[in-house]
């Protein structure tokens, strides 16, 4: 559902069942943000911002939970970017996407002015 409304305000949206094959995914692809439920079969959506962490990636990850407040501040301190807590008010949902955006912009930028720096 929100993979069809984010594609719907003209975002592309990719949808993975569980952390393992999202971190397949991410091995070969770098997609611009994460929208993490923090519910998830197998490993938790806690153990996969540790992975991540681990690896050394540093996509944006927006936790999305009905979990408890210890959950929602222990995703925060694992790295989350924002939360957003179940259910979901779409408004709120829909600005956090023009917010991921706008990050992603700033990260293309901030790339682009060191690639400058280094070439003069």
């Amino acid at each position: 559902m929100l993979a069809d409304y984010a594609e719907k305000l003209g975002y592309a949206a990719v949808v993975m069942p569980n952390a393992e094959e999202a971190l397949a995914y991410l091995a070969q692809d770098q997609p611009d943000a994460i929208l993490l439920n923090l519910s998830l079969p197998g490993m938790s959506g806690l153990e996969f911002l540790q992975t991540l962490a681990q690896q050394g990636l540093r996509t944006p990850v927006v936790a999305i939970s009905a979990a408890s407040e210890a959950e929602a501040i222990s995703s925060l301190r694992a790295g989350v970017l924002h939360f957003l807590r179940k259910p979901l008010d779409m408004e709120q949902f829909r600005l956090t996407l023009d917010m991921l955006e706008l990050t992603g912009a700033k990260a293309r930028l901030d790339t682009i002015e060191r690639a400058f720096q280094l070439a003069f």
